[in-house]
């Protein structure tokens, strides 16, 4: 018999990839590590103004 209905499992992956999809595009940028360093480098120096917060 053929089975015409979907498959369940194969749409919850996908659902689930296109999810996770933009969490890793976001973790792969190097965007939190420079806001990170900087932050440290601010509290290094012992300025508060400069650089300004942006994040």
């Amino acid at each position: 018999m053929l089975d015409n209905s979907p498959n369940l499992l194969g749409i919850l992956i996908a659902v689930g990839f296109v999810g996770l999809l933009p969490l890793a595009v976001v973790t792969m940028t190097g965007f939190l590590k420079i806001s990170v360093v900087l932050f440290l480098i601010r509290n290094a120096l012992g300025v508060q103004q400069m650089p300004p917060n942006l994040v």
